[in-house]
């Protein structure tokens, strides 16, 4: 995906990476769940 973003979710020591076009169902929901994104 071009001009994409790539997130990276940590927890409980744990990580785990995904491109935007890319992202499991899983981890969609939980990018779902966290507050929006806002510039400073």
């Amino acid at each position: 995906m071009y001009d994409g973003f790539t997130y990276a979710f940590v927890h409980g020591g744990h990580e785990v990476a995904a491109d935007q076009g890319a992202m499991p169902a899983r981890l969609a929901k939980v990018l779902q769940a966290l507050p929006p994104f806002e510039a400073p």
